[in-house]
């Protein structure tokens, strides 16, 4: 068994965290949800997720690929607006349509910015489709509940099912470099519990009936809600530190003001994810695929339960 090769630093500072990942691992404000039904039916929910994005990201993003150039581009305004006539021509045709852009000095970089989105014809075979829109921290430090309103709008026209916001792991869009770069992921996902580790195309298979997790956002439909008894019983389970909001597909739950990096070191227990968790648990998938090649099993099952 592979054993963990690095020790993050001691911090509660993302500038700090940031600083000892380098170009391997960027730590990102990030909001990551999966839509059912299928994706293909909510091309305009996913394009207008993605045009606002762009409108606050899109100086910064220096790369793109699609499904159907498998190359990386230079991101110039005219190639981040290929999706607007190719994810239609998918809906269209009942075709798996995805794209990604990103700011990095390199592709293989990993980068703080992302957009990323799956559109999957159907769930057989596919999985469920997905979307991850991922900031710089320093976008937000000064002001979260701004985070909080984007994430808001950003999943406002989309079909969620479930999903998630906060502090999150941002990898090399390039598969072959995010596993040279795993050690890294490993390290620091078992010391910064608050910081999601994402897996979207193994959650987006596993998690079809059930959540990954709980984290600072945790996004629920109406159906997953009224598995919990519905929302007024779900509130009978959260503290007034937990808000709630209404969303035109179910809830949004945000456990405190901000959301936390989670030090085990520095003895971070986040009691407000943990309480969000077990109010949450019923609803958690049993067995999460594995997180990545030496994320192995028994790390993920760890990974995983770390709020339990």
């Amino acid at each position: 068994m592979t054993s963990e090769p690095l020790e993050p630093p001691q911090t509660d500072d993302p500038k700090k965290l940031q600083k000892w990942a380098g170009t391997k691992l960027s730590l990102s404000l990030a909001v990551s949800v999966y839509l059912r039904p299928s994706g293909v039916d909510s091309v305009e929910g996913a394009l207008a997720c993605y045009r606002q994005y762009l409108e606050l990201c899109a100086p910064q993003l220096t790369w793109f690929a699609d499904e159907t150039g498998k190359k990386y581009r230079e991101a110039t305004p005219d190639v981040l607006r290929i999706p607007f006539d190719r994810a239609p021509e998918a809906r269209d045709s009942r075709k798996f349509y995805s794209w990604g852009a990103f700011a990095g000095k390199h592709h293989r970089h990993a980068a703080p910015s992302q957009f990323r989105i799956h559109l999957s014809p159907n769930e057989d075979g596919y999985g469920l489709s997905w979307v991850r829109a991922a900031f710089s921290v320093d976008l937000f430090r000064d002001d979260l509940d701004r985070f909080v309103a984007v994430a808001k709008r950003l999943t406002a026209p989309l079909p969620v099912f479930h999903g998630m916001g906060g502090f999150s792991f941002s990898e090399s869009m390039v598969s072959g470099q995010r596993q040279t770069n795993e050690p890294y992921l490993i390290a620091a996902a078992m010391h910064f519990a608050g910081v999601e580790v994402e897996a979207d195309g193994m959650s987006s298979h596993c998690c079809g009936n059930a959540i990954k997790g709980a984290n600072w956002l945790t996004m629920l439909d109406a159906s997953l809600v009224k598995r919990l008894g519905g929302e007024k019983t779900l509130r009978t389970h959260l503290s007034e530190a937990i808000t709630v909001h209404r969303m035109p597909w179910g809830l949004m739950i945000q456990a405190g003001p901000e959301p936390s990096l989670g030090a085990v070191n520095m003895g971070e227990t986040l009691p407000l994810y943990r309480e969000v968790n077990k109010a949450l648990r019923s609803l958690r998938v049993a067995v999460h695929w594995n997180l990545g090649v030496q994320f192995d099993e028994a790390r993920t099952r760890r990974w995983i339960g770390r709020f339990d």
